[in-house]
């Protein structure tokens, strides 16, 4: 079995190599850095893991794992994990599958909260006194 691994070390490449991924790490999070962002290979459908540490995305990550959409691994177990993903293809599928699902159910915020923000200042607006419209 030929895998080829792709270590990036290096700032504004990684988003677009996560399309080439059949399983991606996400770094920063096997020592108490926070994290990194899994939102890039989620748009990709890519099967995520990440490491204990991911304060950084916290509530993110939180959400990918509680929609079997992201697993962690610790140093111990980090390679035996990557393995088992590159061989069951099923499992990977299905945590790609349910990365991008979760990726696409919480899009559109910034266009919900200008819809509620012009709502609230519509309605501020129309109910100010005549003078303080001036």
């Amino acid at each position: 079995m030929g895998f080829a691994l792709h270590l990036l070390d290096s700032i504004g490449e990684l988003a677009s190599i996560y399309s080439l991924a059949t399983v991606a790490f996400v770094g920063g999070s096997l020592v108490p850095r926070g994290g990194h962002n899994i939102l890039e290979p989620a748009q990709f459908g890519k099967a995520i893991v990440v490491g204990p540490y991911t304060e950084n995305f916290r509530e993110i990550v939180q959400i990918f794992l509680a929609q079997g959409a992201a697993q962690v691994a610790t140093e111990e177990n980090l390679g035996e994990t990557l393995l088992l993903l590159l061989q069951n293809l099923p499992m990977r599928e299905r945590l790609g599958h349910n990365a991008h699902a979760v990726m696409q159910a919480n899009q559109g915020s910034t266009a919900r909260t200008l819809e509620l923000l012009d709502s609230l200042l519509s309605s501020a607006c129309s109910s100010a006194p005549q003078w303080a419209a001036r």
